[in-house]
Protein backbone atom coordinates (compact mmCIF):
# COMPACT_ATOMS: atom_id res chain seq x y z
CA UNK A 1 0.00 0.00 0.00
CA UNK A 2 2.94 1.97 0.97
CA UNK A 3 4.62 1.59 -2.09
CA UNK A 4 2.05 2.00 -4.33
CA UNK A 5 1.13 5.71 -2.90
CA UNK A 6 4.76 6.60 -2.97
CA UNK A 7 4.47 6.05 -7.06
CA UNK A 8 1.04 7.75 -7.36
CA UNK A 9 2.42 11.05 -6.01
CA UNK A 10 6.04 10.59 -7.95
CA UNK A 11 3.55 10.00 -10.97
CA UNK A 12 1.53 13.19 -9.82
CA UNK A 13 4.67 14.89 -8.87
CA UNK A 14 6.31 14.65 -12.77
CA UNK A 15 2.89 15.75 -14.64
CA UNK A 16 2.58 18.54 -12.45
CA UNK A 17 6.67 19.62 -13.43
CA UNK A 18 5.16 18.57 -17.48
CA UNK A 19 2.66 20.87 -17.54
CA UNK A 20 4.71 23.72 -15.32
CA UNK A 21 7.28 23.37 -18.04
CA UNK A 22 4.66 23.37 -21.00
CA UNK A 23 3.40 26.72 -19.68
CA UNK A 24 6.47 28.73 -18.96
CA UNK A 25 7.33 27.22 -22.68
CA UNK A 26 4.43 28.86 -23.97
CA UNK A 27 4.88 31.82 -22.27
CA UNK A 28 8.38 32.56 -22.06
CA UNK A 29 9.58 34.22 -25.45
CA UNK A 30 11.84 32.87 -27.26
CA UNK A 31 10.54 28.94 -25.52
CA UNK A 32 10.70 25.62 -28.01
CA UNK A 33 6.21 26.05 -28.16
CA UNK A 34 6.65 29.81 -29.00
CA UNK A 35 9.64 29.23 -31.51
CA UNK A 36 7.50 26.40 -32.95
CA UNK A 37 4.46 28.78 -33.76
CA UNK A 38 6.91 31.20 -34.75
CA UNK A 39 6.75 31.94 -38.86
CA UNK A 40 9.33 31.08 -40.65
CA UNK A 41 10.94 34.25 -42.34
CA UNK A 42 10.32 35.09 -45.68
CA UNK A 43 12.31 37.53 -46.65
CA UNK A 44 15.61 36.92 -46.34
CA UNK A 45 17.99 39.44 -47.54
CA UNK A 46 19.93 39.33 -50.87
CA UNK A 47 18.72 38.64 -54.46
CA UNK A 48 17.06 35.25 -53.69
CA UNK A 49 14.63 35.75 -56.48
CA UNK A 50 13.54 33.85 -59.27
CA UNK A 51 13.24 34.32 -62.91
CA UNK A 52 11.07 31.60 -65.71
CA UNK A 53 11.04 31.87 -69.10
CA UNK A 54 7.93 31.16 -70.38
CA UNK A 55 7.18 30.15 -74.36
CA UNK A 56 4.03 29.57 -75.68
CA UNK A 57 1.02 29.45 -73.36
CA UNK A 58 2.38 32.23 -70.90
CA UNK A 59 -1.50 31.22 -68.66
CA UNK A 60 -0.60 27.91 -68.26
CA UNK A 61 0.77 28.43 -64.65
CA UNK A 62 3.88 25.77 -65.32
CA UNK A 63 6.86 27.26 -62.72
CA UNK A 64 9.29 25.00 -64.76
CA UNK A 65 11.85 26.92 -67.24
CA UNK A 66 10.57 26.12 -71.04
CA UNK A 67 14.42 26.51 -72.96
CA UNK A 68 12.89 25.45 -76.27
CA UNK A 69 10.51 27.70 -78.05
CA UNK A 70 8.58 27.72 -81.25
CA UNK A 71 8.26 31.43 -81.74
CA UNK A 72 10.65 35.18 -81.59
CA UNK A 73 7.87 36.46 -78.13
CA UNK A 74 8.70 34.82 -74.64
CA UNK A 75 7.35 36.09 -71.09
CA UNK A 76 9.71 36.19 -68.68
CA UNK A 77 8.15 35.47 -65.18
CA UNK A 78 9.37 36.67 -61.45
CA UNK A 79 9.11 35.24 -58.33
CA UNK A 80 10.32 35.76 -54.87
CA UNK A 81 11.87 39.66 -55.17
CA UNK A 82 11.54 42.24 -52.83
CA UNK A 83 8.48 44.47 -53.35
CA UNK A 84 9.61 47.57 -55.53
CA UNK A 85 13.10 45.68 -56.90
CA UNK A 86 14.10 46.89 -59.83
CA UNK A 87 16.77 45.50 -62.66
CA UNK A 88 18.29 46.01 -65.84
CA UNK A 89 17.60 43.10 -68.24
CA UNK A 90 18.98 41.65 -71.51
CA UNK A 91 19.25 39.32 -74.34
CA UNK A 92 22.36 38.39 -75.93
CA UNK A 93 23.23 36.05 -78.77
CA UNK A 94 24.94 33.35 -76.78
CA UNK A 95 27.44 30.51 -78.31
CA UNK A 96 26.85 29.36 -81.31
CA UNK A 97 25.14 32.03 -81.86
CA UNK A 98 27.35 34.82 -83.47
CA UNK A 99 25.73 38.63 -82.65
CA UNK A 100 26.08 41.14 -85.09
CA UNK A 101 27.66 43.65 -83.30
CA UNK A 102 28.77 43.80 -79.40
CA UNK A 103 25.46 45.45 -78.67
CA UNK A 104 22.98 43.48 -76.56
CA UNK A 105 19.89 42.16 -78.99
CA UNK A 106 17.59 44.16 -75.95
CA UNK A 107 18.85 45.98 -73.40
CA UNK A 108 15.92 46.92 -70.86
CA UNK A 109 16.74 48.91 -68.01
CA UNK A 110 15.57 50.05 -64.65
CA UNK A 111 12.51 47.08 -65.23
CA UNK A 112 10.10 46.58 -61.56
CA UNK A 113 10.14 43.34 -60.98
CA UNK A 114 8.42 42.78 -57.90
CA UNK A 115 5.11 44.40 -56.85
CA UNK A 116 4.61 42.78 -53.64
CA UNK A 117 6.57 41.31 -50.81
CA UNK A 118 8.35 38.17 -50.85
CA UNK A 119 6.15 35.21 -49.74
CA UNK A 120 8.59 32.54 -48.89
CA UNK A 121 9.83 29.52 -50.39
CA UNK A 122 12.08 28.68 -52.71
CA UNK A 123 10.01 30.25 -56.12
CA UNK A 124 7.02 31.75 -53.99
CA UNK A 125 4.86 30.38 -56.50
CA UNK A 126 1.79 31.27 -55.00
CA UNK A 127 2.28 34.47 -56.78
CA UNK A 128 3.79 35.51 -60.13
CA UNK A 129 4.66 39.63 -59.17
CA UNK A 130 5.58 40.84 -62.35
CA UNK A 131 5.20 39.05 -66.25
CA UNK A 132 6.43 40.79 -68.85
CA UNK A 133 6.29 39.79 -72.62
CA UNK A 134 9.71 40.54 -75.07
CA UNK A 135 9.32 40.26 -78.87
CA UNK A 136 13.00 39.52 -80.36
CA UNK A 137 12.18 38.89 -83.75
CA UNK A 138 13.05 42.28 -85.17
CA UNK A 139 16.31 42.12 -83.19
CA UNK A 140 17.34 38.49 -84.90
CA UNK A 141 17.62 40.11 -88.04
CA UNK A 142 20.49 39.11 -89.60
CA UNK A 143 21.53 36.85 -86.81
CA UNK A 144 22.80 33.08 -88.54
CA UNK A 145 20.56 30.41 -86.47
CA UNK A 146 21.60 27.10 -86.12
CA UNK A 147 19.84 25.00 -88.58
CA UNK A 148 18.20 22.72 -86.20
CA UNK A 149 18.17 24.44 -82.57
CA UNK A 150 17.52 28.28 -84.43
CA UNK A 151 18.64 30.85 -81.94
CA UNK A 152 20.64 30.39 -78.86
CA UNK A 153 19.88 33.45 -76.82
CA UNK A 154 21.39 34.84 -73.15
CA UNK A 155 19.20 36.27 -70.25
CA UNK A 156 20.58 38.42 -67.20
CA UNK A 157 19.19 39.95 -64.69
CA UNK A 158 21.67 42.33 -63.30
CA UNK A 159 22.12 45.36 -61.35
CA UNK A 160 19.00 44.93 -58.91
CA UNK A 161 18.18 47.77 -56.62
CA UNK A 162 15.93 47.73 -53.48
CA UNK A 163 12.74 50.69 -54.08
CA UNK A 164 15.07 52.91 -52.17
CA UNK A 165 17.63 52.86 -54.74
CA UNK A 166 20.54 50.88 -52.92
CA UNK A 167 22.15 47.37 -54.47
CA UNK A 168 21.23 44.27 -53.51
CA UNK A 169 23.99 41.87 -52.49
CA UNK A 170 24.24 38.52 -54.26
CA UNK A 171 25.15 39.07 -57.99
CA UNK A 172 22.91 38.51 -61.34
CA UNK A 173 21.48 36.11 -62.53
CA UNK A 174 21.76 34.19 -66.14
CA UNK A 175 19.44 31.64 -67.86
CA UNK A 176 20.03 30.42 -71.71
CA UNK A 177 17.25 29.09 -73.95
CA UNK A 178 16.63 28.65 -77.69
CA UNK A 179 14.18 29.71 -79.92
CA UNK A 180 13.38 28.54 -83.32
CA UNK A 181 14.23 30.14 -86.22
CA UNK A 182 11.71 33.61 -87.06
CA UNK A 183 10.62 34.59 -90.49
CA UNK A 184 13.70 35.01 -93.18
CA UNK A 185 12.03 38.34 -93.98
CA UNK A 186 10.89 39.81 -91.00
CA UNK A 187 7.93 42.12 -91.78
CA UNK A 188 8.73 45.92 -91.27
CA UNK A 189 7.97 47.96 -87.44
CA UNK A 190 4.78 50.02 -87.40
CA UNK A 191 3.79 52.47 -85.78
CA UNK A 192 1.10 52.62 -82.79
CA UNK A 193 -1.02 56.64 -82.57
CA UNK A 194 -3.16 57.42 -79.46
CA UNK A 195 -4.94 60.48 -80.00
CA UNK A 196 -6.94 62.78 -77.95
CA UNK A 197 -10.47 64.54 -78.84
CA UNK A 198 -13.02 66.73 -76.75
CA UNK A 199 -16.36 67.50 -76.59
CA UNK A 200 -17.53 70.00 -74.24
CA UNK A 201 -15.41 72.73 -72.18
CA UNK A 202 -13.61 69.88 -70.26
CA UNK A 203 -9.56 70.54 -69.32
CA UNK A 204 -6.67 68.32 -69.47
CA UNK A 205 -4.12 67.13 -69.27
CA UNK A 206 -5.30 63.84 -69.73
CA UNK A 207 -3.65 60.45 -68.27
CA UNK A 208 -2.72 57.07 -70.30
CA UNK A 209 -1.25 53.63 -69.76
CA UNK A 210 0.01 51.61 -72.52
CA UNK A 211 0.81 47.84 -71.52
CA UNK A 212 2.00 45.20 -74.63
CA UNK A 213 3.55 42.16 -75.04
CA UNK A 214 6.30 43.65 -75.86
CA UNK A 215 7.79 45.36 -72.45
CA UNK A 216 9.96 48.29 -73.72
CA UNK A 217 6.88 49.87 -75.26
CA UNK A 218 5.22 50.43 -71.68
CA UNK A 219 4.42 53.37 -70.27
CA UNK A 220 2.64 56.10 -68.99
CA UNK A 221 2.14 59.72 -70.32
CA UNK A 222 -0.46 62.28 -70.90
CA UNK A 223 -2.32 64.47 -73.92
CA UNK A 224 -4.03 67.46 -73.74
CA UNK A 225 -7.08 67.62 -76.59
CA UNK A 226 -6.35 68.05 -79.71
CA UNK A 227 -2.77 65.96 -79.28
CA UNK A 228 -1.00 62.93 -80.03
CA UNK A 229 1.30 60.34 -78.77
CA UNK A 230 3.23 58.01 -81.34
CA UNK A 231 5.09 54.88 -80.31
CA UNK A 232 7.29 53.90 -83.39
CA UNK A 233 9.23 50.89 -84.08
CA UNK A 234 6.02 48.15 -82.98
CA UNK A 235 7.28 44.66 -83.93
CA UNK A 236 5.05 43.38 -86.38
CA UNK A 237 1.94 41.32 -84.59
CA UNK A 238 2.09 43.23 -81.20
CA UNK A 239 -0.72 43.38 -78.90
CA UNK A 240 -1.53 46.13 -77.00
CA UNK A 241 -4.06 48.11 -74.56
CA UNK A 242 -4.44 51.59 -74.23
CA UNK A 243 -6.70 53.03 -70.61
CA UNK A 244 -6.90 56.34 -70.05
CA UNK A 245 -6.25 56.20 -66.55
CA UNK A 246 -7.45 59.89 -65.49
CA UNK A 247 -10.41 61.47 -67.93
CA UNK A 248 -11.00 64.62 -65.69
CA UNK A 249 -14.78 63.56 -64.55
CA UNK A 250 -15.74 63.36 -67.84
CA UNK A 251 -19.14 62.32 -68.41
CA UNK A 252 -18.22 59.65 -71.19
CA UNK A 253 -15.26 58.17 -73.15
CA UNK A 254 -15.51 56.82 -77.08
CA UNK A 255 -12.91 54.77 -78.27
CA UNK A 256 -12.16 53.93 -81.55
CA UNK A 257 -9.40 51.59 -83.00
CA UNK A 258 -8.26 51.41 -86.39
CA UNK A 259 -7.95 48.69 -87.31
CA UNK A 260 -10.56 47.57 -84.90
CA UNK A 261 -9.32 44.10 -82.58
CA UNK A 262 -11.09 41.95 -80.40
CA UNK A 263 -14.08 43.69 -78.26
CA UNK A 264 -14.75 46.46 -79.66
CA UNK A 265 -13.68 50.09 -78.25
CA UNK A 266 -11.45 48.33 -75.52
CA UNK A 267 -8.41 49.84 -76.18
CA UNK A 268 -6.78 46.76 -77.27
CA UNK A 269 -5.15 46.90 -80.90
CA UNK A 270 -2.90 44.48 -82.51
CA UNK A 271 0.08 46.04 -85.18
CA UNK A 272 0.30 45.19 -88.45
CA UNK A 273 3.62 44.85 -90.47
CA UNK A 274 4.29 48.29 -91.93
CA UNK A 275 0.85 49.82 -91.08
CA UNK A 276 0.09 52.45 -88.45
CA UNK A 277 -2.50 51.60 -85.97
CA UNK A 278 -4.66 54.28 -84.06
CA UNK A 279 -6.83 54.78 -81.01
CA UNK A 280 -8.25 57.73 -80.65
CA UNK A 281 -10.20 59.14 -77.34
CA UNK A 282 -13.12 61.57 -77.27
CA UNK A 283 -14.10 62.60 -73.77
CA UNK A 284 -17.47 63.72 -73.73
CA UNK A 285 -18.51 67.15 -71.36
CA UNK A 286 -20.93 69.64 -70.48
CA UNK A 287 -21.15 72.90 -72.53
CA UNK A 288 -20.64 73.68 -76.21
CA UNK A 289 -17.55 73.64 -78.57
CA UNK A 290 -14.99 70.46 -79.79
CA UNK A 291 -11.71 69.88 -79.90
CA UNK A 292 -10.95 67.39 -82.51
CA UNK A 293 -7.65 64.66 -82.42
CA UNK A 294 -5.37 65.30 -84.90
CA UNK A 295 -5.06 64.49 -88.39
CA UNK A 296 -3.43 60.98 -89.33
CA UNK A 297 -2.71 61.91 -92.56
CA UNK A 298 1.00 61.86 -91.98
CA UNK A 299 0.95 58.27 -90.99
CA UNK A 300 -2.52 57.49 -93.26
CA UNK A 301 -1.99 58.93 -96.66
CA UNK A 302 -5.12 60.11 -98.58
CA UNK A 303 -6.68 57.48 -100.73
CA UNK A 304 -5.47 57.99 -104.16
CA UNK A 305 -1.76 58.21 -103.36
CA UNK A 306 0.26 55.88 -105.39
CA UNK A 307 2.48 53.30 -103.52
CA UNK A 308 5.44 54.31 -103.27
CA UNK A 309 5.22 57.37 -105.68
CA UNK A 310 3.29 60.13 -103.74
CA UNK A 311 3.34 59.43 -100.17
CA UNK A 312 2.71 62.48 -97.32
CA UNK A 313 5.26 64.19 -95.65
CA UNK A 314 5.13 64.91 -91.86
CA UNK A 315 2.55 67.06 -90.16
CA UNK A 316 5.48 69.66 -89.55
CA UNK A 317 6.35 70.01 -93.33
CA UNK A 318 9.62 69.86 -93.02
CA UNK A 319 12.30 69.09 -95.71
CA UNK A 320 13.59 65.15 -96.13
CA UNK A 321 10.21 63.73 -96.12
CA UNK A 322 10.28 60.53 -97.38
CA UNK A 323 8.32 57.90 -100.15
CA UNK A 324 6.41 55.14 -98.96
CA UNK A 325 3.91 52.72 -99.06
CA UNK A 326 -0.09 53.85 -98.40
CA UNK A 327 -0.47 53.29 -94.56
CA UNK A 328 3.10 53.35 -93.42
CA UNK A 329 4.67 55.30 -90.61
CA UNK A 330 7.11 58.12 -91.50
CA UNK A 331 7.83 58.80 -87.78
CA UNK A 332 11.10 57.74 -86.76
CA UNK A 333 10.61 58.33 -83.08
CA UNK A 334 8.11 58.15 -80.25
CA UNK A 335 6.69 61.78 -79.74
CA UNK A 336 4.28 63.30 -77.65
CA UNK A 337 2.98 66.95 -80.25
CA UNK A 338 0.05 68.90 -81.02
CA UNK A 339 -1.13 68.98 -85.03
CA UNK A 340 0.53 71.61 -86.91
CA UNK A 341 -0.33 73.22 -90.13
CA UNK A 342 1.86 72.68 -92.90
CA UNK A 343 3.10 75.90 -94.70
CA UNK A 344 3.92 75.17 -98.99
CA UNK A 345 5.63 77.93 -101.12
CA UNK A 346 2.55 79.61 -103.01
CA UNK A 347 3.28 80.46 -106.53
CA UNK A 348 1.51 83.19 -108.75
CA UNK A 349 0.64 86.26 -107.66
CA UNK A 350 -0.30 86.08 -103.95
CA UNK A 351 2.81 85.84 -102.12
CA UNK A 352 1.23 84.20 -98.95
CA UNK A 353 2.14 80.65 -97.72
CA UNK A 354 -0.60 77.97 -98.79
CA UNK A 355 -1.29 75.73 -95.18
CA UNK A 356 -2.52 72.21 -95.40
CA UNK A 357 -5.72 73.54 -94.65
CA UNK A 358 -6.13 75.49 -97.55
CA UNK A 359 -4.61 72.44 -99.55
CA UNK A 360 -7.31 70.66 -98.01
CA UNK A 361 -9.80 72.51 -98.93
CA UNK A 362 -8.59 73.00 -102.79
CA UNK A 363 -8.22 69.11 -102.86
CA UNK A 364 -11.85 68.74 -101.24
CA UNK A 365 -13.48 71.50 -104.65
CA UNK A 366 -11.08 69.61 -106.97
CA UNK A 367 -12.49 66.20 -105.86
CA UNK A 368 -16.17 67.74 -106.11
CA UNK A 369 -15.55 68.59 -109.63
CA UNK A 370 -14.11 65.41 -110.80
CA UNK A 371 -17.30 63.22 -109.76
CA UNK A 372 -17.40 60.52 -106.69
CA UNK A 373 -13.68 59.53 -105.43
CA UNK A 374 -13.51 56.37 -103.51
CA UNK A 375 -13.52 56.61 -99.26
CA UNK A 376 -10.65 56.00 -97.75
CA UNK A 377 -10.81 53.17 -95.40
Amino acid sequence: MGKTRWLARGVSRTLLLVLVALVAAIAVPGGQAGAAKKAPPGDPPGNNGTVKIEQGDETNGDLGNEPHGEDCRIWLEFYGFDEGQTADITFNAHAPTKAKDDNPLVSDKAVEISGDQAGGGPNDPDLVSREYGYDLSAALVGVEPHPKQGYHIKLSIENVKNKDGSSVPGGGKHKVFWLSPCQEDVAPPSTLRISKALEGTGQGPFAFELLCDHRPLNRTFTLQAGEKHDVADVPPGTTCTVTETDKKNAESTTVTEDPPHGKADDGEVKTNAGKATIVKFTNKFPGSGSTPAPSDNDIRPPAGTAAGTGGTAGNTGGAGATTQEPGASVLGATQTAPEAAATLPRTGSDPGPLTATGLSALAAGAALLAGSRRRRG
